[in-house]
């Protein structure tokens, strides 16, 4: 899919309301850091992509500077992505996220360990599913399609499609559609 073809389902998620114009994403990157943030992600993605690193270095600084958010090059994400508000994000340069996923303030997906003393092996997220604020996804691990992961969670083992974890470390709380606590 074409940059701005990309560029245009994430807008969707930020002004369903409004026709895509490069206009109107501009005016709406000003008025939402989040949807600029996202810019900057599929910006770095692209540019790792075709082996560009440089510019994907560049990018990944200025996104850290202004936003203080940090997307390592080489992580990849579906159309829809939504980075509420991109303070304090961590996203490593192995991550895959699936279409239309949400992500909050001071989230790290990445490396379980960053030492090098285990294989490189980083967190699948899943079309739909929503990282809560704080949260760490954390190893080779999937959420999965449909799931929530609490504030402050920390996840390290797979959460199956639509459930919703929370804890340090996130367990069960209940499946999508049920109410009240998991037993």
């Amino acid at each position: 899919m074409r940059k701005w073809a990309v560029l245009a389902k994430d807008f969707e998620r930020y002004r369903p309301q409004q026709k895509f114009t490069r206009l109107k994403f501009a005016r709406a990157c000003f008025a939402s850091p989040g949807l600029l943030a996202v810019y900057y992600f599929r910006s770095i993605e692209g540019a790792a992509r075709r082996g560009r690193r440089t510019t994907a270095s560049l990018f990944r600084f200025i996104a850290l500077t202004t936003l203080g958010a940090d997307f390592v090059p080489g992580c990849r994400a579906e159309p829809g992505l939504m980075i509420q508000h991109p303070n304090g994000i961590v996203i490593g340069g192995r991550v895959v996220i699936g279409a239309h996923c949400t992500l909050l303030q001071q989230v790290t997906l990445g490396e379980k360990y960053a030492d090098g003393s285990a294989p490189h092996l980083s967190p699948t997220i899943l079309a739909g599913a929503t990282i809560g604020a704080g949260a760490k996804v954390v190893g080779h691990v999937t959420v999965g399609a449909g799931s929530t992961v609490g504030a402050n969670s920390v996840v390290t083992r797979d959460v199956p499609d639509g459930f919703t974890v929370v804890g340090v470390p996130a367990a069960p709380a209940r499946r999508a559609n049920e109410v009240g606590p998991a037993m």
